[in-house]
């Protein structure tokens, strides 16, 4: 090993895995900007401060030789952070090794990525290679790769040819950017590998865990899943996801197939068989979790420990095929994922038998308990891949997803049509929510519903689950208003019966919607717009008098004295634009009558703004993190001062956007006001001190601020329907296109 490695920490490990989550553990290797979270898990780190932080690994020298390693993570990661993790390997045939331009190497590879990961972005393990030219080639892709791509999304890193690495190094780099409410944390950071090169690798495999004598037989309750019950539009590809939402259920969680699948969809190659992803969003779920290069003898151990275990196949269940032969396998497969569950050993066939749920087949009842030969299912272990999953750690899975309560109620005098509420809001759905469901991040996702005593057949030996009951995926439509129908009026007739109905809106993001079903009572959309609010709606509009609406179908709604209404973002790639205004209407952050540099909280229709707001502060203007979540940049916000425009200076501001502060990859936007002279606003973070509500004035325009893609609103309190000489009332008025909260009504002082 050269003298000029990053770290001069040498760790000497015998078997074929590292797995670090343990203080001691991490402290073997570099921290920067990174403190141990006593709190979370057996021993994480956290990142100190916003930016960025590092975790740089001892080199790891592993008693054999590889050519192929594969990393896990498990990661806290909430909204606006995230991790990438990098390796390297250390080939020594390259160590000292001089290229036709005199150039001489230490034989470690470039740093290569398995890519960004976060729960809140479009998740991408790219093709990365090393850069170094070759001894054994004129080609100059490297000496080591990873890939995404269909059917080999497992991106394991690879050393080209028959050299072999003799050493790795593992770095996580976190990111937090400054508007997020809390920092990330790493819970676990793990590697496993192997040799091809070498004819007798696969018994070379160790059990990465604490030892036990395997138990002679052992059959788990795990719960049973079909995926091809699923969603249709992708069910035939998430066997994946579907095993790791069964090796969690069994482990306490009660997720659907579609939970896991909208999480570990790798947006490089389009899929979802990305090892070291679906073990990472376990993780995000709170679970130790990592791919583990394995054995038969290490699946018995675990499974006596009482964990299922997720097995990487490939199989055929007719004998005559090119595939491998897997007796009573459900059809042909090319690449899958199956469930180890159980197992016996059969004295009649002179082999271990597994029990498997294997997700491939057409019903729950006949995923269960599969019965496949080891000597069979040994040729079909592609690869040898496996997924761990352990119990859930102190303190994890905090940020994984939101899991908004709902209501789905008739539409007044509107036959066959349904509005979603949230508390007291109208939940707007876009017209294409249910296209590109996985592909387009953000906005789009299943919609979905079941009746409650409408279960499917599984063995008593199995743990039943949510998933197991007859969802309904087809059917379901979308009115230009954001409202749903069910084809044959199926939700009336459902409801008819006496039925208990669920319905879930799943967001491929970082929201699931779950609503119970109901006709007592009914949502009249007179009650969303007054003349009243139209005519200050027609107010705020002429004063928005640079640019257009954001892109995207923007909806006219108002907070009404009984609903307000709200679209979920269109696909937003191009919301804010140059010289565009978005309206969105959620919290009010800032108004004209704040002396200049104040900026502090209120609480508003029973909603603590303190408490939504938490730590948010972009550009010292604090903001909703409802779905600016999902950004990773900055906001930078400035406000012009005018003279003369109230009582402290403030003007009535509009924002628009910089094009030339947008970046492609992270959508960061500059936020500048339009029109008088610019000036830097800073805002104070003192939730110790709040803005009360009567400080809030008829008349005044309030700041908004919530979004997929950093926008903003304005909007105007003006006094409700009928009561415009009403001392001690005003209403929050404006437009939006984004879930949001009621605001109701705003005590204000007498005019």
């Amino acid at each position: 090993m050269k003298k000029n490695d990053l770290t001069p920490t040498v760790v000497e490990v015998i078997g074929n895995h590292v797995k670090l989550t343990t203080h001691d553990a991490f402290a073997s290797g570099q921290m920067v900007n990174l403190v141990h979270a006593d709190k979370l898990g057996d021993g994480a780190v956290r990142m100190k401060k916003h930016g960025e932080a590092v975790f740089l690994s001892p080199v790891f020298q592993p008693e054999l030789p590889f050519n192929d390693l594969v990393a896990s993570w498990n990661t806290e990661t909430p909204a606006g952070t995230w991790v990438e993790v990098w390796g390297r390997v250390y080939l020594p045939e390259y160590d000292g090794w001089s290229d036709r331009d005199g150039n001489t190497y230490d034989g470690w590879t470039d740093w290569i990525t398995w890519g960004q990961w976060s729960t809140h972005i479009a998740r991408n393990c790219p093709d990365f290679q090393d850069k170094h030219p070759r001894k054994d080639s004129e080609e100059t892709n490297g000496w080591a790769y990873a890939y995404s791509k269909p059917g080999y999304g497992d991106s394991s890193l690879n050393v080209r040819g028959e050299y072999t690495a003799t050493a790795f190094q593992l770095k996580a780099v976190l990111h937090a950017a400054d508007d997020c409410q809390a920092l990330p944390a790493l819970r676990l950071l793990a590697a496993t590998w192997k040799n091809t090169n070498d004819p007798d690798w696969q018994s070379k495999c160790s059990y990465p865990e604490e030892p036990v004598e395997a138990a002679p037989s052992v059959l788990l309750d795990t719960p049973a899943i079909s995926q091809m019950a699923r969603d249709p539009d992708y069910a035939k590809v998430i066997c994946s996801a579907t095993c790791a939402a069964m090796l969690m259920n069994g482990r306490g969680a009660d997720l659907l197939p579609e939970d896991v699948t909208l999480l570990n969809y790798d947006h490089g190659f389009g899929g979802n068989g990305n090892w070291s992803f679906t073990c990472a969003a376990a993780g995000a779920y709170g679970y130790e979790s990592y791919v583990s290069y394995s054995s038969f003898a290490a699946i018995r151990q675990e499974i006596t420990k009482g964990y299922g275990v997720g097995l990487s196949v490939k199989y055929s269940n007719k004998p005559d095929d090119d595939q491998p032969y897997l007796e009573n396998a459900p059809q042909r497969v090319g690449g899958h994922l199956i469930t180890i569950v159980g197992y016996y050993y059969s004295q009649e066939l002179g082999e271990y038998v597994y029990c498997s749920n294997d997700p491939a087949a057409k019903t729950d009842a006949e995923v269960a308990h599969r019965e496949y030969r080891e000597s069979q299912l040994d040729k079909c272990w592609y690869r040898r891949a496996a997924y761990f999953v352990h119990d859930k750690e102190a303190g994890a899975g905090l940020y994984v997803r939101d899991y908004v309560s709902a209501t789905l109620m008739p539409v007044k005098e509107q036959p066959g049509v349904w509005a979603l509420t949230t508390e007291d809001s109208l939940l707007r759905i876009p017209r294409d929510f249910q296209e590109g469901k996985r592909k387009t991040f953000g906005q789009h996702g299943t919609i979905c519903y079941y009746a409650e005593d409408e279960q499917t057949a599984i063995p008593n030996t199995c743990k039943r689950v949510t998933a197991n009951h007859a969802f309904r995926y087809n059917g379901i439509g979308i009115t230009e208003d954001g409202y749903l129908t069910f084809e044959n009026d199926d939700m009336s007739k459902l409801l008819a019966e006496g039925k208990t109905v669920r319905l879930l809106v799943l967001d491929n993001c970082d929201t699931v919607y779950t609503a119970s079903v109901t006709a007592q009572e009914v949502f009249d959309p007179a009650d969303l717009v007054t003349p009243e609010e139209e005519e200050a709606q027609q107010k705020i509009k002429q004063a928005a008098t640079v640019g257009a609406i954001a892109a995207g179908a923007v909806a006219a709604v108002a907070v009404g004295a009984v609903a307000q209404a709200v679209m979920l973002p269109q696909d937003g790639q191009n919301i804010l634009r140059h010289g565009d205004v978005a309206r969105i209407h959620v919290l009010p952050i800032i108004r004209r009558h704040l002396a200049p540099g104040e900026l502090r909280y209120t609480r508003i229709g029973g909603i603590d703004v303190a408490d939504l707001l938490r730590d948010h502060e972009m550009g010292g203007l604090h903001m909703s993190h409802q779905r600016v979540q999902r950004i990773h940049g900055k906001l930078q916000v400035k406000i012009p001062m005018e003279a003369g425009q109230g009582s402290d200076g403030h003007g009535r501001d509009l924002f628009i956007v910089d094009p030339q502060k947008i970046s492609e990859r992270h959508h960061h936007a500059h936020l500048v006001v339009q029109g008088g002279t610019e000036g830097q606003f800073t805002g104070k973070h003192d939730p110790a001190v709040g803005i009360q509500p009567h400080e809030l004035r008829l008349g005044d325009l309030a700041l908004f601020v919530l979004g997929h893609h950093q926008a903003v609103e304005l909007a105007q309190v003006v006094p409700p329907a009928g009561k415009q000489d009403a001392p001690g009332t005003g209403l929050l008025l404006g437009r939006g296109f984004l879930p949001g909260r009621l605001l109701g009504n705003l005590p204000v002082p007498g005019r």
